[in-house]
């Protein structure tokens, strides 16, 4: 009887170790799956809006990964070639080297909170300046087009 126990106990614990190494498995392969958003910015005076409009992405949809890239403008527009950003945001004059479909728009200055709220982005202009928002003409993506549209205010 001892012998008959022990055994079904072994048989338990080696059952219960596979179906945790499954659902481990599971868990990684459900949370590759999650809505990605890349995000890349050449003014800093964009930070603001563009930080608040993916806080209200995230707030919608916790699953999702947002990322922000800032750097200089011709980085900027090469990694968006490159498909390495979802949605670039540059000055009203540049042009990407892929087809893509763009938006101008002016961005109200606006203060934003990162990091849980620990720091404060301000921009020193009052004035909006012109910024063209572009985004890749084929397939949509549903968070970036949540994103274009909750910062242009509008339907793309």
């Amino acid at each position: 009887m001892l012998g008959s126990f022990a055994a079904i106990a072994v048989f338990g614990y080696y059952l219960i170790s596979r179906l945790d190494r499954f659902l481990e498995e599971f868990a990684a392969e459900k949370q590759g799956e999650a809505a990605r958003l890349n995000v890349a910015v050449s003014s800093l005076n964009a930070l603001p809006s563009v930080s608040n409009a993916l806080k209200d992405i995230t707030a919608r949809h916790p699953d999702a990964r947002c990322s922000l890239s800032l750097g200089r403008e011709q980085d900027v527009i090469a990694s968006f070639d490159a498909g390495e950003a979802d949605v670039a945001i540059v000055s009203a004059e540049a042009e990407s080297g892929i087809p893509a479909r763009w938006k101008c728009v002016a961005l109200p200055p606006r203060a934003a909170l990162v990091g849980r709220g620990a720091v404060e982005i301000r921009t020193m202009e009052k004035a909006p300046g012109p910024q063209k928002v572009l985004w890749k003409s084929g397939a949509p993506h549903s968070l970036a087009l949540e994103f274009i549209c909750q910062l242009c205010g509008q339907r793309p």
